[in-house]
């Protein structure tokens, strides 16, 4: 029994650690493009980059218009979407938090995709913005305090 107990003391301590760093540490990002109509972009590039690392991935939207990325690490982020016949679009300043969603939804206006459209992160989550919302308990205790 003195065995056991003593395993079981050894064992948890590491158990208890791997299963804090798993859980923690990453955030995910999601949100629909569409056009200024709110027709959704079924063909969009879309492109996030690490402000701090300059890492970046790429996916591209969904038949819904949706894209996901997850398990990136927590901080702040540049978000691109481009597609044939729009204007490309950059989102700076987007802040993600570990263990939360965030959604940012795009719209793109049709132009030339030589043509950027740039907006900054404090007209990103200025309020009323219908185009991002988070989840998570962590945005539930800030938007308490606010």
């Amino acid at each position: 029994m003195l065995k056991a107990i003593r395993k079981a003391a050894t064992v948890l301590p590491f158990l208890a650690t791997h299963l804090a760093f798993g859980q923690a540490g990453s955030a995910d990002l999601t949100g629909i493009v569409s056009d200024n109509a709110g027709r959704v972009l079924t063909t969009a590039k879309i492109t996030i980059s690490e402000s701090q690392t300059g890492v970046s991935s790429s996916t591209n939207t969904a038949a819904s218009g949706l894209y996901v990325f997850t398990n990136l690490r927590p901080g702040v982020y540049r978000l691109a979407a481009e597609a044939e016949g729009f204007q490309t679009l950059e989102r700076t300043g987007i802040t993600l938090i570990t263990g939360e969603r965030t959604r940012v939804d795009l719209t793109m206006a049709v132009g030339d995709a030589k043509e950027t459209v740039t907006v900054s992160g404090d007209a990103l989550f200025s309020k009323p913005n219908p185009g991002v919302s988070r989840s998570g308990s962590t945005m539930r205790r800030f938007s308490n305090s606010r």
